[in-house]
C-alpha cells in the first residue's frame, strides 16, 4: 500500500502523541507531547510537522514546534524539529516528512540531540552540526555576592517586556525553573531558564536560557552560592551561550543540535520555545 506523507493537524495530535509514547517508551508521555505541541508560539499555526501514513495506519511522526521571535530586531520564523519517528519498516523514506518541512520558506529549523543516523541526514542537506560543550560552574563560598537573585513577581517586574513575554510564555511547565540574576548596583537583569539534572550523581543546573550574557559573566558566583542553597551543586553552561566564560571545566558532549538558517546563527538561539524546555527531562 502507498505511504503518503501530510500535516499533522490539531485533530491528529491523539493518534501522534500515543505514536511518539510507543515510540519512546512512555518518556514524555502523550500528555506531555500534546502540551508542547499545543503551544500558542506562532500566531497563525501551520501545522504540527508531518506524519506517514500507510492507508489508515500511521507509520511515522516528525514533530515540529514552531515559533515566531525576534531575533536583532527581526521577526523570524522558527521550526524546532522535536521528534522523527518512523517504523522500522518505513524508515528508508521517512526522509519525506523532513523535505515537506523544508519546503516551508524563510525557516530556520532546529533539532536538538540529533541521532548518529538522522546527521548524516542533516548534513547532506546541508544543516550545521553544532558541538555540546558545556562549562561547569561550581560555588565558591569564599566570594562576596555581588549580586542578587530574585524569583517571582520580583523577576517579572525588573524584566523588560518582551522577556516578561518569554517567561510566560514558559511559565506552565512545572520542570522549568525561572529565575533573575540582578547586579546589586541594578545594572542589566539576566532572565535565566534551566532544567534539573545530574552531575557526578549530584543535582545540576542545566541552563537553557541567559538573558544578559555580560551579567551571568560577572556574576556567575553569586548564581552558583544561590544554586547551592537550593540543593542544586553545580550550574552548566553551553558555551555557544556564554562563549566568553573561561572559568570552569569545559565538557564535550558530542552534538547539541544540526541547525540550518539563511540569517541566524546557532549563538542566537537559546532553547527557549523548543522541545527542551516544552519536555520534562527527568
Amino acid at each position: 500500500m502507498k505511504v503518503g506523507v501530510l500535516p499533522i493537524t490539531d485533530a491528529d495530535l491523539d493518534d501522534v502523541c500515543d505514536f511518539l509514547q510507543r515510540q519512546m517508551h512512555g518518556k514524555p508521555n502523550a500528555m506531555q507531547w500534546r502540551q508542547a505541541l499545543s503551544q500558542p508560539w506562532l500566531a497563525e499555526r501551520r501545522n504540527h510537522g508531518y506524519k506517514m501514513v500507510e492507508g489508515n495506519l500511521l507509520v511515522g511522526v516528525m514533530a515540529v514546534i514552531y515559533s515566531q521571535r525576534i531575533v536583532e530586531g527581526q521577526q523570524e520564523l522558527i521550526a524546532n524539529l522535536a521528534s522523527w519517528r518512523v517504523s522500522e519498516a518505513h524508515a528508508e523514506i521517512s526522509m519525506e516528512m523532513l523535505k515537506s518541512l523544508l519546503q516551508q520558506p524563510n525557516l530556520t529549523v532546529v533539532a536538538t540531540n540529533p541521532s548518529h543516523g538522522a546527521r548524516r541526514i542533516y548534513q547532506a542537506l546541508g544543516f550545521q552540526m553544532v558541538p555540546l560543550l558545556r562549562r561547569v560552574l561550581l560555588p565558591h563560598p569564599g566570594w562576596g555576592d555581588t549580586a542578587k537573585m530574585l524569583e517571582g513577581a520580583d523577576a517579572l517586574a525588573v524584566l523588560p517586556e518582551a522577556q516578561q513575554l518569554a517567561w510566560r510564555e514558559h511559565a506552565s511547565f512545572p520542570w522549568l525553573h525561572q529565575a533573575v540574576l540582578q547586579d546589586l548596583s541594578g545594572g542589566k537583569p539576566c532572565h535565566l531558564v534551566w532544567q534539573r539534572g545530574m552531575w557526578k550523581r549530584l543535582p545540576a543546573a542545566m541552563l537553557l536560557h541567559i538573558g544578559a550574557q555580560h551579567t551571568l559573566l560577572e556574576h556567575h558566583h553569586s548564581f552558583s552560592r544561590w544554586l547551592l542553597r537550593q540543593g542544586l551543586f553545580s550550574a552548566h553552561v553551553e558555551q555557544r551561550m556564554l562563549p566568553a566564560l573561561r572559568v570552569g571545566t569545559l565538557e564535550d558532549y558530542g552534538i547539541a543540535m544540526a541547525f540550518l538558517s539563511e540569517r541566524l546563527s546557532p549563538a542566537q538561539l537559546s532553547y527557549l520555545y523548543t522541545e527542551q524546555a516544552a519536555l520534562p527531562w527527568e
